[in-house]
C-alpha cells in the first residue's frame, strides 16, 4: 500500500478492516483485559490490519452514500468481530461457571475477590480456574487461531458483506451448550464428592442426634472439596484442553454461519 493508493475507497476499506479486527481483539481473552493499555491495543490492531490488508484488495467496496448507511456498515463490521471473539468468551464463561458451582458447594461463594481482568467480584476457585485456563490458552498458542480467524473471515465474509443467516442461532446454541458441558465437567468431581459427604452427614445426624452436624459440615466440605480439587487437577486440565482443541472448529463454524447467504 503506497501513498498513491490512498484514495477515499482505500481509506474506507482500511477503516472497515480496523473496525472488524478491533472488535475481535477487544473481545478476545487476555486482550480484553483492562490491564492492557489502550494505546498498546490500538497499535496491535493497526499492525494486524496493515498485515491483513492485502487480503481485501480484491474486494470491491465503495463508500456508502450518506451517514446512516455508513454507520450501518461500520456497525455490521463491529458486530461481526464481536461475534467471532464471543466464541472464546462463551467458553471462558463456562469455565467460570464451573468454578462458581464448586465454590458454592464448598461454601466459598461468600469469599470473593476483585478480578482485575474483568473488574468484577468472583470466587477464589473461579479465579484459580480462570488463570489456569488463560495460561493454557497462551501456552497452547490458542490466541494465534484468532489471527487465522481474521484471515478466514476476510475470505468468507467480504468487508461490508455481513449476512446473518438461519445458521447463526443453532451455532450460538451449540456454543452455549458446550459452555454448560465444560462447566459440569469441571464441577463434577467436587460436586459428586460433596454430595456423598452431605449424604453421609445426613445419615450421621440421624444416627447421632446429639452431634452438631451443622458445625461439622463446613470444615468437612471445605477440606474435602480442596482435596478432591487437588486430586482432580489433571482431569480439569485435560477437560479445558479438550474444550480448547475444538475452538478452531467453533471459530470456522461461526464465520461460515455469519457469511452464509
Amino acid at each position: 500500500m503506497t501513498l498513491s493508493l490512498l484514495s477515499l475507497d482505500t481509506l474506507f476499506i482500511f477503516a472497515l478492516l480496523n473496525v472488524r479486527i478491533g472488535a475481535i481483539v477487544i473481545s478476545c481473552p487476555l486482550f480484553n483485559s483492562r490491564n492492557i493499555p489502550s494505546q498498546l491495543k490500538i497499535i496491535f490492531i493497526f499492525m494486524l490490519s496493515l498485515g491483513l490488508y492485502p487480503l481485501t484488495q480484491a474486494q470491491p467496496v465503495t463508500v456508502p452514500p450518506g451517514l446512516a448507511p455508513l454507520a450501518l456498515v461500520l456497525l455490521g463490521e463491529m458486530l461481526l468481530g464481536l461475534a467471532i471473539g464471543m466464541v472464546a468468551q462463551v467458553l471462558f464463561a463456562g469455565i467460570q461457571l464451573g468454578g462458581e458451582l464448586m465454590s458454592q458447594q464448598m461454601g466459598l461463594n461468600i469469599a470473593t475477590i476483585l478480578d482485575p481482568q474483568h473488574a468484577q467480584q468472583i470466587s477464589l476457585i473461579t479465579h484459580f480456574q480462570d488463570i489456569m485456563a488463560l495460561l493454557l490458552f497462551l501456552s497452547g498458542s490458542i490466541h494465534h487461531w484468532f489471527i487465522l480467524a481474521m484471515a478466514e473471515s476476510l475470505h468468507s465474509i467480504p468487508l461490508a458483506g455481513l449476512s446473518v443467516s438461519d445458521a447463526v442461532l443453532p451455532t450460538l446454541l451449540t456454543l452455549f451448550g458446550k459452555a454448560c458441558v465444560i462447566a459440569v465437567q469441571l464441577a463434577a468431581p467436587v460436586s459428586v464428592a460433596l454430595l456423598l459427604a452431605t449424604l453421609a452427614l445426613g445419615i450421621l445426624a440421624r444416627l447421632v442426634p446429639q452431634m452438631n452436624v451443622f458445625m461439622l459440615s463446613f470444615p468437612i466440605t471445605f477440606g474435602l472439596g480442596l482435596l478432591i480439587l487437588s486430586l482432580a487437577l489433571p482431569y480439569l486440565l485435560g477437560a479445558i484442553q479438550g474444550a480448547f482443541a475444538q475452538l478452531d472448529d467453533d471459530l470456522i463454524r461461526m464465520i461460515r454461519a455469519l457469511g452464509a447467504h
